[in-house]
């Protein structure tokens, strides 16, 4: 998978606090041994110390990348889960309501997101419905994301959605890609002056551990 669509995922995962610092630490210490010539942000993100430089490094690396693109790649990872907790089905249903709102035409697929986290917000009150059951219908309804614009190789060739992935992501009429939250003046040139004390940091705290 491209890298800067793991990025995005990751992204999502960070900022609605599925994954770690640590976790994405680690990805990035991958990344490094796996790609020829890492962009500076691979570093950054290997040496960050707080959540904040965390998710800064891993926006750049992210930048471009369409965001329901990647939402469908940060879904993928509760495909195989037997259940969500009420409070992550409130998260991902928030999450996934924000982002479809200000579509001119939802997809069939998002479309019970319009009221499945008003929904959770209600039954948590003991009003109309059990938070488990509709718990349980956001993770049927993610399932059902995950197969129709989820990774392009996820379940394998024989995922009946497979080779719409792309198609499916370009189909929406509206779709935010993720910006780097970084100053303009940023330049190729700056990241190629500090590539070399990233690595030599990256590199000493590996021989540390």
């Amino acid at each position: 998978m491209d890298h800067k669509l793991e990025a995005a995922a990751l992204l999502i995962s960070l900022e609605n606090g599925f994954s770690t610092l640590d976790e994405a630490v680690l990805w990035a210490d991958q990344k490094i041994l796996d790609i020829h010539e890492p962009q500076s942000e691979f570093f950054d993100l290997s040496l960050a110390k707080n959540m904040n430089s965390a998710v800064s490094a891993v926006r750049v690396l992210a930048e471009g990348t369409q965001f329901k693109t990647a939402l469908g790649v940060f879904l993928s990872q509760f495909y195989e889960r037997d259940a969500l907790t009420v409070d992550e089905a409130i998260v991902i249903a928030r999450l996934i309501y924000l982002s479809i709102i200000d579509d001119e035409k939802i997809p069939p697929i998002f479309a019970p997101f319009i009221s499945h986290w008003d929904r959770l917000e209600l039954a948590i009150q003991d009003i109309y419905e059990d938070p488990i059951e509709v718990a349980k219908e956001v993770h049927s309804d993610i399932r059902k994301i995950v197969e129709e614009i989820g990774p392009p190789d996820f379940s394998g060739d024989d995922r009946p959605n497979n080779k719409k992935h792309l198609q499916s992501a370009a189909n929406f009429e509206k779709d935010r890609r993720i910006q780097a939250d970084i100053p303009s003046s940023r330049t190729q040139q700056k990241a190629s002056n500090t590539r070399l004390g990233n690595f030599c940091l990256w590199a000493s705290r590996l021989l540390r551990r």
